[in-house]
């Protein structure tokens, strides 16, 4: 066997072992997950089947060298497989030799289908992620208000750094899409516009003096408000990434069991698409490493220190320490997705429990008390009299069509804000 064929067969071997290995874990991970990490290793090994086929010729069952030593070499530097329409003819495979290769790897056709029919469809999804890793490009009204506001915006951040220091922070943790200065700009821009919009509505209404209060006051209003909307947006960014992360924490590990290299698992799971609160964090450690040039531990400190979610944080630096360490990647991600998985269960029975709580007191609030209120109506009006003031009739219209139909609105919406996303 020539020496430099060696090493692309014992890749495709350590493939096959793997994809083996793998096919035995298809009822844990689940179907879809199964697919797709099946999909990366037929993709690893048609690149390597490309490889060996650029080196020699099958011919009668022998392998013999057709090419000079100095074709054989392949820089290090190169990524992608030789096209295959750059390949001569005679090198390549024949329907027999390729139906003989498939039952010798032990692949099944509808596997090879299903892969040539997705391998488009994933060319195209990594074309749309590396498109998104693109450094931050200020629209037109940034630009006017950094124009502006600059100078003003710098003398302040260098007055009170610690009151812009929580603003700066939280828009780090929300992922807005502008610059911290920018933002200041903007928030000193909006507060000035403010004055003159709220002061001519009311100038109609409340009279100079008091549109100039009014103006002032909206002024001030709108800074605070700019101020504290990214703060408002940690909370449900935090929410939605725990939710995700569970089931990302799984997909990780099993992309971890596959063999695949560290920066690799979260590339597949960026281009998973199933976790999009997750994946403005995961791409930021891709944007660290591939734009940047920092190194993956690097990028998953400095993820963790700005992401608002303290279990991501974990994760992250325990991912940081194992792999600065030598550890077990591949065991850790499974402890941690053991973990996660028994989170997730115990916080949907309280949940649960939590459901039976508030049914009991719908039932004692919105269904047992209205009948008891309309009883004690009865009783009164067959009596005679009123209450406060008003006759029986008026209480019932008001308790029948405006209390409680706003009662069970206020309930509607006390549990959509106490339910967790799914």
């Amino acid at each position: 066997m020539p020496s430099e064929i060696k090493p692309y067969l014992e890749n495709m071997l350590d493939l096959v072992k793997k994809l083996e290995e793998y096919k035995k874990k298809e009822r844990v991970i689940g179907k879809e997950s199964y697919r797709k990490n099946v999909y990366y290793i037929l993709n690893e090994l048609e690149k390597a089947n490309e490889n060996v086929s650029s080196l020699v010729e099958l011919k009668g069952g022998f392998i013999r060298q057709s090419i000079k030593k100095e074709e054989l070499i392949i820089k290090e530097k190169e990524e992608a497989p030789l096209p295959t329409e750059d390949i001569p003819k005679e090198l390549k495979l024949s329907k027999r030799e390729m139906e003989y290769f498939l039952k010798d790897l032990n692949i099944k056709e509808d596997e090879i289908k299903d892969f040539i029919k997705n391998n488009q469809k994933r060319k195209k999804q990594k074309d749309l992620i590396k498109t998104e890793y693109s450094i931050y490009i200020p629209n037109q009204l940034s630009k006017f208000a950094n124009d502006l506001f600059s100078s003003s915006t710098m003398s302040l951040l260098r007055k009170y750094p610690k009151f812009f220091q929580k603003l700066s922070d939280d828009i780090k943790q929300v992922d807005i899409k502008v610059l911290f200065r920018t933002y200041v700009s903007l928030m000193l821009l909006f507060s000035i516009l403010a004055f003159p919009v709220v002061f001519l509505i009311s100038i109609l209404l409340a009279g100079f003096f008091n549109a100039i209060l009014l103006g002032i006051l909206g002024g001030i209003i709108t800074f605070f408000v700019f101020y504290f909307y990214p703060s408002s947006l940690t909370d449900g960014r935090k929410t939605k990434i725990k939710n995700d992360l569970p089931f990302a924490i799984v997909h990780m590990s099993a992309v971890a069991g596959s063999g695949a290299q560290p920066i690799d698992i979260f590339n597949q799971v960026l281009l998973a698409g199933e976790y999009p609160e997750l994946s403005k964090e995961i791409k930021k450690v891709m944007n660290y490493v591939n734009l940047f040039g920092y190194d993956l531990s690097t990028a998953l400190k400095a993820v963790a220190n700005t992401t608002p979610s303290p279990d991501l944080k974990e994760l992250l630096n325990g991912m940081t320490s194992t792999i600065a360490t030598g550890g077990d990647l591949n065991e850790y991600l499974k402890s941690k997705a053991d973990e996660a998985l028994t989170t997730y269960k115990m916080d949907r029975r309280k949940y649960t429990e939590s459901l039976s709580t508030y049914s009991e007191v719908y039932t004692s609030i919105l269904v047992a008390a209205p009948l008891l209120f309309l009883v004690t109506l009865a009783i009164i009006n067959a009596i005679g009299g009123n209450i406060g003031g008003m006759d029986v009739k008026t209480i019932a219209f008001i308790g029948t069509y405006l209390a409680m139909p706003l009662l069970n609105i206020g309930f509607i919406i006390f549990l959509s804000i106490s339910q967790p996303e799914i």
